[in-house]
């Protein structure tokens, strides 16, 4: 389709998504901030190939779709990400707080 031949060998990595070597492994990363908070999360162990990269890029997509609609939940993406906990639990614990006061004052509106 035009353009110079790449190397069998050359990926193309999407933009925030990158290679993470350990020492036994490599594994994709994905990156993208949620809530002010910069969040780097590793998709589960594959073979890195073109076609892995483009899946990430996409998923990471999704995700910023999401967060820009308001909709993004982290756990359903990363349940098991201690930053899933710590960026849902607190969130959770607020609203439940927010609800029973509101609720608190329902209460006493209604019982004058």
């Amino acid at each position: 389709m035009g353009g110079r031949p790449r190397p069998a060998r050359e990926l193309v990595y999407p933009r925030g998504v990158s290679i993470r070597k350990f020492k036994t492994e490599e594994r994709i990363q994905i990156a993208f901030s949620f809530r002010r908070t910069e969040c780097r999360e590793l998709l589960p162990p594959g073979s890195i190939t073109q076609t892995a990269l483009h899946y990430a890029g996409g998923l990471r997509a999704e995700i910023l779709r999401k967060i820009a609609e308001g909709t993004f939940h982290y756990p359903d993406y990363f349940p098991h990400s201690e930053r899933a906990k710590q960026l849902e639990g607190g969130r959770r614990v607020a609203m439940r707080t927010l609800l029973d006061k509101q609720l608190d004052l329902y209460e006493r509106q209604h019982a004058n």
